[in-house]
């Protein structure tokens, strides 16, 4: 008889019905927030902004291809023939 429950629990316990709603459950963790305190241009005040340590990455690299490019562009020839 304890053999018969052994096996009848066994089996609801691998079956679709129960390892589906397992499925539904599990939701994967969330990335971890990272904050820094920034002040905009003519400003005093501090604002803190939260993003995620990839979409920081994507902001860093952003600001340093246009902090290249502004860069480049600096004593390159005008219109006129005159530089910057």
């Amino acid at each position: 008889m304890r053999a018969l429950l052994v096996i009848a629990t066994a089996g609801l316990l691998t079956s679709p019905a129960i390892a589906g709603r397992q499925d539904r459950e599990f939701k994967p963790p969330k990335e971890k927030k990272v904050c820094r305190s920034e002040r905009p241009t003519g400003s005093y005040i501090a604002k803190r902004t939260c993003h995620t340590a990839a979409e920081w990455k994507a902001i860093d690299s952003a600001n340093a291809g246009n902090a290249r490019a502004m860069l480049d562009k600096v004593g390159q020839p005008t219109g006129d023939g005159k530089s910057l």
